[in-house]
Order: structure tokens, then C-alpha cells, then sequence
């Protein structure tokens, strides 16, 4: 009798064991494939224009437009004036938008932001609503502004070098998260 329960013991471990090892195994699994597809917002790749969500009608090598926005007084501003000779991002964010506020507080704790001397340009059509969240100016934008560029979802960021005298979109990405990584900065720019 006790030789039967002994070998049913060890039969039950050996198969707990098995059981453990391939959990652990597709664990390890599901972690590496998210860390190399991105999905983490870990790791380094860089994610190609084509696979970047982007609603808006602007291609890669396009002028931007030379929208007139409004800073916080309500002076109208030519945004080309804004980018005069740099490279720009434009985040296009609304108040209601979680994805929005998560990334004025990217744009506040970035070290590439300031390093690489990028410049950002926020624009809202509630700018009063991410002024206090953040130390850079935040413009006014009215909603033709954004249908003409057909940017639908929040928050929109487009690249922008005018390092050469035009100001051409070098990407442009809707949402925030894992595919707006320091890593596209780098590859565009």
C-alpha cells in the first residue's frame, strides 16, 4: 500500500512540475513577444510610419499647413512662426482625454524633450484645461482647423522639421502609449 501511494505521490509531482514549467514557459513567451512588438512601451524598436495609426490626411513629406492659432490673450498667431527653423512636435489633445493628460506629464518628464531641442506645440480647442498641467504654452485651435487636417483621435502628434526653411511632417501618430516612444524622435528626426 505505501508503495502505491509513493508512486502516486511522485506521479502528482512530476506532473505539477510539468504543469509549472509550461505555464512559466508561455509566461516568458507572452512577455518577450510584447517587449519586442512594443506593446510594453519597453525596449527600443521603432515602430515603421505604416504601422503608426494615423487619421489624419497628412503623408510623410507634406508642408504642414500654416494654421492660425491663438495663444492664451487671444492673439491669432501663424503656427509657422512657432516652428521657424526647428523640429516640432504638435500634439493636437482634448480635455476629456485621459491619453491627453498622461501625455502632458510625458512632455513634462522627458529628458529627450529638452535634450535634442525639440520644440512642442500644444494645441486644444480648452486650452485653459492643460495650462495648469504643464509649463509649455498651450494654444487654441478651432475644430475647422482640426477637420481640415481630419484629426479625429485624441491625442494626435505630428513631427514636424522646419530645419531646412519648409515644415515638413516627418510623422504623425494618433493615440499615447507604447507607439510614441523616444525611439520614434530619433528614427524621424
Amino acid at each position: 500500500m505505501a508503495s502505491t501511494a509513493t508512486t502516486n505521490y511522485k506521479s502528482f509531482l512530476i506532473k505539477a512540475a510539468i504543469i509549472c514549467v509550461t505555464i512559466a514557459a508561455g509566461v516568458y513567451l507572452g512577455m518577450f513577444i510584447a517587449v519586442r512588438s512594443g506593446l510594453t512601451g519597453s525596449g527600443n524598436q521603432t515602430i515603421p510610419q505604416d504601422k503608426m495609426h494615423n487619421s489624419t490626411n497628412l503623408e510623410i513629406g507634406d508642408q504642414f499647413p500654416d494654421l492660425q492659432i491663438a495663444d492664451n490673450d487671444g492673439n491669432a498667431i501663424n503656427i509657422g512662426s512657432l516652428l521657424d527653423g526647428q523640429k516640432a512636435i504638435i500634439a493636437f489633445v482634448a480635455e476629456g482625454c485621459k491619453p491627453c493628460h498622461d501625455l502632458m506629464e510625458y512632455f513634462r518628464t522627458s529628458e529627450i524633450i529638452g535634450e535634442k531641442q525639440y520644440r512642442v506645440i500644444i494645441l486644444s480647442q480648452e486650452p485653459e484645461a492643460f495650462t495648469p498641467l504643464t509649463d509649455l504654452p498651450v494654444y487654441a485651435v478651432t475644430s475647422d482647423m482640426m477637420d481640415a487636417l481630419h484629426i479625429q483621435g485624441m491625442p494626435t502628434m505630428i513631427g514636424v522639421d522646419g530645419t531646412k526653411g519648409h515644415n515638413i511632417v516627418k510623422f504623425a501618430t494618433g493615440g499615447f502609449g507604447y507607439e510614441f516612444t523616444e525611439s520614434i524622435l530619433n528614427e524621424y528626426f
